[in-house]
């Protein structure tokens, strides 16, 4: 936001001083919850156990990886015109980059139960991953129990005092 803003006035826009404050403070405070978002849905792993996870997807994605050559050969791609050395490397880093989220993305649905042919989205107060079974479905098992114990709570408690006014 800050370097935005700059530009913006760089460009000739006319600013307010306590505009700009304020704007940059919202979007810290913004950056904040945001942060905490993501950290709830932040996956308990050691360094240990994600490192082996990792060299078992590399292990993976190395074995499946062809040279463009190979790739060449086996779709007769002769008029391609051979590339250069540094769009070769951003070709390979794209495939092991894009094949390393996939894997992770399959292992993370795994880890919490969700089926891998089925949508997804996150739990409201916990973060974690859920399956979508229906539009009001916001929250997993366990913040769902939860939640229906703090209601059932506040339902008794506010029905005894109305007993008790009665």
């Amino acid at each position: 936001m800050p370097k935005r803003l700059y530009y913006r006035w760089k460009d000739g826009e006319e600013m307010d001083k306590n505009t700009v404050t304020a704007l940059i403070d919202n979007a810290i405070s913004n950056s904040v919850d945001v942060k905490n978002k993501y950290q709830m849905q932040k996956m308990k792993l050691s360094w240990t156990e994600y490192k082996k996870i990792a060299e078992e997807f590399l292990k993976n994605i190395i074995n499946r990886c062809k040279l463009i050559e190979e790739y060449e050969e086996q779709h007769k791609l002769s008029s391609v015109k051979p590339c250069g050395y540094n769009a070769e490397d951003r070709m390979y880093i794209s495939y092991f980059c894009k094949s390393l989220e996939g894997e992770m993305m399959k292992w993370q649905k795994k880890y919490y139960g969700v089926r891998d042919h089925k949508k997804y989205s996150r739990c409201k107060q916990c973060g974690s991953i859920i399956e979508k079974t229906a539009n009001k479905h916001l929250y997993c098992d366990e913040c769902a129990r939860t939640k229906a114990l703090e209601r059932y709570k506040k339902y008794n408690k506010t029905r005894s005092t109305t007993n008790r006014k009665s």
